[in-house]
């Protein structure tokens, strides 16, 4: 289907973005060409948190509003899909160089996310 390619189109285009700022070993691109998602492959909850906080602030910033789940329309045309990977080129951008000067907590503009919900302890 049409969404099915674009959303190939956007899922090959992020994991080009990935390999080009080497965030791998920080994000992988998973799922469906109509429903894929960018999953966090830090196991450190703490530093999971950090890496989310910055993701959401540096998506917001530029005018995208995710959580790393992309739900492809019909309206969603090549257009929308390069300004979506320029977005994510320029947010890839801030998480690499904070992976590379490992300073992450210094770039929030806010306190890190905490979980909202716990496993009750016995």
């Amino acid at each position: 289907s049409l969404i099915e390619q674009r959303g190939e189109r956007l899922k090959a285009g992020l994991t080009e973005l990935l390999d080009e700022y080497q965030l791998n070993d920080v994000l992988q691109v998973t799922g469906h060409g109509s429903w894929s998602f960018l999953l966090f492959k830090i196991l450190d909850e703490t530093e999971l948190y950090l890496w989310k906080t910055l993701f959401m602030q540096e998506t917001l910033a530029q005018g995208l509003i995710t959580l790393g789940s992309h739900n492809l329309t019909l309206s969603h045309d090549d257009e929308i899909i390069d300004q979506v990977l320029e977005c994510y080129g320029r947010v890839f951008q801030v998480l690499s160089q904070a992976k590379q000067t490992s300073d992450i907590r210094s770039r929030l503009q806010t306190e890190p996310l905490t979980p909202l919900f716990a496993v009750r302890k016995k």
